[in-house]
C-alpha cells in the first residue's frame, strides 16, 4: 500500500479554531493615504462583540519623514505591525498636551523594544510645528475621531488593537477558521 491509500484509508479530520478575539477590537490598517505634512494614515475599524464594525476612524503613528514601522526604541517610527492588548479595556485618561486630552495604553503580544505605546489624539497632526505625528502611538487628527474613539472604547472595552499592513490580505478574525486536514493513524 503507498503513501497516499493509507492517507486515505486511515485518516482524522482535524479543525483547527483560531478565534482568539474575545469581545469588542479594533484593526487599524496603514494606507498609503497621507495627511499634515506627510504622515501615514491608518483606517481603523471598530469592531463590537459580535464582529460587526460600529465605526471607522482615522489614525497617525510617527513623525512626518519617520513613516516605516520599527521596533527601535526611541525611533520616534510607526508602532511595529503586531496585536497588541489593551493595559485597562474601556479606560481612556485625560492627559493635556500632546496627548491631546485622550490616553488608552495597549501593551505588545510580540517582543519588541518599543514601550509606553497608546492610544490617543494629535493636535498638531496638521500643523508644521515639529510636533506633527506621534512618537510611535497610535493617534487620532481629529478631535471629532478622538471622541468616537474614546466613546467605544468606554462603551465596548476592546481587548485588542491588531495594528496591520494593507498589502496583507484581509484574514477572518472573528468567525472560527475550520481547516478539516487528514494524518495517518
Amino acid at each position: 500500500m503507498n503513501f497516499w491509500q493509507v492517507l486515505a484509508t486511515t485518516t482524522v479530520i482535524t479543525t483547527l479554531s483560531t478565534n482568539l478575539v474575545q469581545g469588542a477590537e479594533m484593526i487599524a490598517t496603514q494606507t498609503d493615504e497621507t495627511i499634515g505634512i506627510g504622515l501615514k494614515v491608518y483606517q481603523v475599524q471598530l469592531i463590537d462583540d459580535n464582529g460587526q464594525t460600529v465605526d471607522t476612524i482615522r489614525a497617525v503613528s510617527g513623525r512626518a519623514g519617520k513613516q516605516t514601522p520599527s521596533h527601535k526604541a526611541g525611533s520616534q517610527t510607526p508602532l511595529p505591525f503586531g496585536i497588541y492588548q489593551f493595559s485597562m479595556p474601556g479606560s481612556v485618561s485625560h492627559p493635556g498636551g500632546e496627548f491631546g486630552g485622550a490616553w488608552s495604553p495597549i501593551i505588545p503580544t510580540f517582543e519588541t523594544g518599543r514601550s509606553g505605546i497608546g492610544l490617543h489624539y494629535d493636535p498638531s497632526a496638521f500643523k508644521n510645528n515639529g510636533q506633527a505625528g506621534t512618537a510611535g502611538c497610535l493617534a487620532t487628527p481629529t478631535i471629532e475621531e478622538r471622541e468616537i474613539m474614546t466613546q467605544f472604547i468606554r462603551a465596548y472595552k476592546p481587548t485588542q488593537i491588531t495594528v496591520r499592513d494593507s498589502s496583507l490580505p484581509n484574514l477572518p478574525n472573528r468567525k472560527p477558521l475550520s481547516l478539516p486536514f487528514t494524518e495517518s493513524l
